[in-house]
């Protein structure tokens, strides 16, 4: 049992990422719960199963599994795992809170995340942005399949608190990853976003058009040189926002995928199962924030075509 004086943390969602996640932080001493919409009884009898290269298998058994979003409202860190397509639904969700004043943290891939949410919340919620560097996915309800990485960071975006007080409010958040094994640092939200944009935009759509792993990508000398070409102009259109990025950092994300082996991005696991490709985040937005400073992605652009014929496709497969 954990007491009031131990930190509660609220997970809005049941994949991958809150499956890891809410896993190392239970696992710490904290108190987690999750709400979800499904599997609630697989969860609720089985807890969380995680099999890691580097960890090791960990069983976590019970789970807090929660329903309705009220059972969230004295938690001190609400967490959303759910993919951007369903921020509009989290939002009204959060905004049930009987007590709005909440920290708010969106572990997502994309751009402009935070800015789109803060539209819809409260002005007593403080909102944060959560990039998470890690290659995991659910296999099956309640079960988690963790092949590298797991480094998490932490930026504050808006709320009551003053920039002062955010960052500090960010950094008690670092201190309960860093406690739970989960290695995390205080960044500047917007610079991070685009940071992770680098690796996001290349490997989560060309591994849907060419519905390749990140292994057969790095191997192939043309899509190498693709994936490059769009790794760079990123970073150009992060330096055309005002965020410029370390020259280091292209050859480093290459080098770090090389060694990741036969990797599946995300997007290409939201193609397989015939969801919502997570476009306007990783590809739009960004797109509109570089047009609008006066730059362009062309590259980015035309692989976004590309995937947007593939999104109608599965709309009309759908109907």
């Amino acid at each position: 049992m954990t007491d009031r004086n131990t930190p509660r943390i609220g997970i809005i969602g049941a994949g991958a990422i809150a499956g890891f996640y809410g896993l190392m932080l239970q696992r710490s001493g904290l108190e987690v719960r999750f709400l979800v919409r499904s599997d609630q009884e697989t969860l609720r009898r089985d807890g969380l199963s995680l099999r890691s290269k580097s960890l090791g298998d960990i069983q976590q058994h019970p789970v807090q599994v929660c329903s309705q979003i009220e059972e969230l409202d004295d938690c001190d860190w609400i967490l959303v795992t759910t993919k951007t397509t369903a921020n509009a639904q989290v939002a009204e969700l959060l905004k049930r809170l009987p007590t709005p004043v909440a920290k708010v943290v969106l572990l997502q891939n994309g751009y402009g995340n935070e800015d789109q949410m803060r539209a819809l919340l409260p002005a007593q919620m403080s909102l944060f942005a959560g990039l998470c560097f890690i290659q995991v996915r659910r296999t099956a309800p309640g079960q988690v399949w963790h092949q590298g990485g797991g480094s998490i960071n932490i930026g504050y975006h808006s709320g009551a608190a003053s920039q002062e007080q955010g960052v500090g409010q960010a950094g008690e958040l670092v201190w309960l990853f860093n406690q739970a094994g989960v290695k995390s640092e205080c960044v500047d939200a917007k610079q991070a976003r685009w940071q992770k944009l680098v690796w996001n935009v290349p490997y989560n759509g060309l591994s849907v058009v060419l519905d390749a792993d990140t292994s057969s990508m790095m191997n192939d000398p043309s899509c190498l040189a693709l994936i490059t070409d769009l790794m760079q102009e990123v970073v150009d259109a992060a330096a055309a926002c005002g965020y410029p990025l370390s020259e280091k950092l292209i050859p480093a994300m290459l080098n770090s995928t090389r060694q990741m082996g036969n990797y599946y991005p995300s997007m290409h696991g939201d193609y397989t199962d015939r969801k919502q490709l997570e476009l306007q985040a990783i590809y739009r937005e960004p797109l509109k924030a570089v047009r609008t400073a006066g730059g362009d992605m062309p590259k980015v652009a035309a692989l976004l075509q590309q995937l947007e014929f593939i999104q109608a496709r599965l709309d009309r497969e759908k109907q």
